[in-house]
């Protein structure tokens, strides 16, 4: 597991998402179906599994652009199901879970803590100790 400890500052306090408003999806955000809305996630501290890194190394994807996306409030490739419920985590706090199809195709995951601590990139839901589907992520 990688660490990309920075230093935290203000923004990256629990409870520092900013208030969402109107605009349109980005082209390939996977938003597209979906009104967009402008947020900002703290993310905290952010890991990265080696599966992870791999994944986006061969690729030739760059993984700061998926955290952009995800702090963002783009949730990625997830069914409506899962982006209401993030929509809903954003509000009340709770764990944040982003799926992005990486240009090779394989899934590069993104899960940000409840508490805006931690956020981790990974290559499979499962990897950072086995979490389950989003829905049992509270």
């Amino acid at each position: 597991m990688i660490d990309f400890q920075s230093e935290p500052t203000q923004d990256t306090d629990r409870g520092a998402a900013r208030a969402p408003q109107s605009g349109p999806a980005p082209a390939g955000s996977g938003a597209n179906r979906r009104t967009r809305r402008r947020v900002y996630v703290p993310l905290g501290r952010v890991l990265a599994t080696s599966g992870a890194l791999r994944a986006l190394a061969l690729a030739g994807a760059n993984g700061a652009d998926y955290l952009a996306r995800h702090a963002g409030g783009d949730w990625g490739d997830v069914d409506a199901h899962d982006w209401a419920a993030n929509d809903r985590a954003l509000l009340a706090d709770e764990r944040l879970l982003s799926a992005y199809v990486l240009p090779n195709g394989e899934r590069l995951w993104i899960i940000t803590e409840a508490d805006r601590s931690a956020s981790i990139m990974c290559n499979s839901p499962a990897s950072p100790s086995e979490a389950p589907a989003h829905g049992a992520l509270t």
